[in-house]
C-alpha cells in the first residue's frame, strides 16, 4: 500500500538506530499479522528477543515519530 511505501522510506533513515525492520506482505504471509493480531497496516511493532510485543503503532509515521517510537 501507499502508506506502507513511504513509511518503508522513513525507516531507511533511521537505520543509524541499529534495529531490524521487517517488511511483511499481509496479503502474502499471514503467519506474524496474525500471531500479532494486525489489523491495519501499516503497523509497527517493538518486540523484545523473545518476540514479546513491547509497543504498537498504527499508521504513518515522521522520522521524529518513528525515532521516538522505537527508542521508547
Amino acid at each position: 500500500c501507499g502508506p506502507c511505501k513511504q513509511l518503508s522510506k522513513v525507516f531507511e533513515d533511521v537505520t543509524d538506530l541499529g534495529v531490524d525492520g521487517v517488511n511483511i506482505d499481509v496479503d502474502e504471509d499471514y503467519v506474524v499479522p496474525t500471531r500479532y493480531s494486525i489489523r491495519g497496516v501499516p503497523t509497527c511493532i517493538v518486540v523484545d528477543a523473545d518476540g514479546t510485543e513491547l509497543r504498537r503503532k498504527v499508521g504513518m509515521m515522521s522520522e521524529a515519530d518513528l525515532r521516538s517510537f522505537i527508542t521508547g
